[in-house]
């Protein structure tokens, strides 16, 4: 990925009126581009545009956010909308009609903000859309990333594209430069926090999440896992830095959603996994085995191990996260957690206690036919157990964002 436009760049941008060659073909080209056209290096700018294989050059547009769709028929030329090759075109010129098998693209600019992360594979930009006036979050791939990476990372892009409900994050936009080994992917971007962060913040200033909320982002990541699951897709990787706490940007209600299905299993497509796939610390007894067909089942032994720790603060298998993941992989086949109300605080209601306790047992039972069946029925069992043990506690407020304040 271009990474600035310098006074030498072959790839700066070239002022608007300057014509390019016409190409030959449409292709997608990739760029970061600082400044309007100058060489500033704040406020990059990520822009899609077209360009013709092999020459690096943009076609005779202005590239600009508010430019109309190019159509691309394949004479290499770009006429106006609606408009094809062939006899008929200066009939059809002003139609506003698209012909089946046409081409169409278009320049998309984005403006970096800030880096806002970084992990393993990537790194992750707050950047605004200037057309549609909204903010989004970039996630742009490190250069040198293996190829099992680079698959994990397409994936991502994939389902978040594919799935289309409220407490999946939503992925815009995919683009892979293969002269440049670039890629990235936009994504809705999403003020807040992950549950593990707000774990660390609340045992810093020595509070409790608050129960209403715990039971509102599971109802909701719950409802998430039922969802990929009725999709055939299993997620694999479930734990609590994986549920992402933010505000719906419209209605200022706090919700929650289900990230990173990097590591997803299409259970029509993909065969059974030949190494470790997701977190040790919350993979379900039949992940620790190579070659194990598994099922949406094992999202729900995660969701219980997670719940464990956003209620109590501590891990089931808290004595073994420093032990060499070995011990943590027979744990999950052979060992049972401590009781769950056993860290619970001293005032809990002990029908909220027992009840915890049961959800927790029956979502991480050893064997998966012990296990509730789906998520939903896991989700309808925690909010029974959180009603009936607190009636007079008022539900969740949609507004509260306490939990992710510092």
């Amino acid at each position: 990925m271009t990474t600035g436009a310098t006074a030498t760049s072959p790839r700066q941008p070239i002022p608007p009126g300057k014509p390019y060659p016409a190409p030959r073909r449409h292709a997608i080209f990739v760029a970061v581009w600082y400044g309007e056209y100058g060489n500033s290096s704040e406020n990059p700018t990520v822009t899609e545009t077209a360009r013709t294989p092999g020459t690096g050059a943009p076609p005779h547009r202005e590239a600009h956010p508010s430019s109309e769709p190019l159509v691309t028929p394949s004479t290499g030329e770009y006429p106006r909308l609606g408009e094809r090759s062939g006899a008929d075109s200066s009939e059809r010129r002003d139609s506003g009609q698209l012909d089946a098998d046409t081409e169409v693209a278009h320049v998309k600019r984005y403006r970096v903000l800030e880096r806002i992360g970084e992990g393993g594979m990537g790194r992750i930009y707050r950047a605004h859309d200037p057309v549609l006036r909204r903010d989004v979050a970039l996630k742009v791939m490190k250069p040198n990333v293996p190829q099992n990476e680079r698959d994990r990372f397409r994936r991502e892009a994939l389902y978040g594209a594919r799935f289309s409900y409220p407490a999946i994050v939503r992925v815009y936009d995919f683009v892979e430069e293969t002269s440049s080994h670039s890629c990235w992917f936009s994504m809705e971007y999403l003020p807040g926090r992950d549950m593990e962060e707000i774990l660390a913040r609340v045992e810093t200033s020595g509070r409790m999440i608050p129960v209403p909320l715990i039971a509102d982002v599971f109802r909701q990541v719950l409802s998430a896992l039922q969802y990929s699951h009725d999709c055939e897709i299993v997620h694999r990787d479930v734990k609590p830095s994986n549920m992402f706490v933010t505000r719906d940007r419209n209605t200022r209600f706090v919700t929650a959603k289900l990230l990173d299905f990097g590591v997803a299993l299409d259970l029509h497509r993909d065969p059974p996994a030949d190494r470790l796939v997701g977190d040790p610390g919350y993979i379900a007894p039949e992940q620790t085995f190579t070659g194990a067909r598994i099922d949406g089942r094992a999202d729900i032994y995660a969701a219980g191990m997670s719940l464990y720790r956003v209620i109590t603060g501590r891990h089931p298998f808290e004595d073994l996260l420093e032990a060499p993941t070995r011990e943590l992989l027979e744990a999950q086949r052979e060992r049972r957690p401590p009781t769950l109300s056993g860290f619970l605080a001293d005032d809990t209601p002990e029908q909220l206690a027992l009840g915890l306790d049961d959800v927790f047992e029956r979502a991480t039972a050893k064997n998966r036919n012990d296990r509730y069946p789906c998520a939903a029925e896991m989700k309808r069992h925690l909010l029974a157990v959180f009603r009936s043990a607190t009636p007079d506690q008022p539900p969740p407020d949609p507004q509260d964002s306490s939990a992710l304040r510092g």
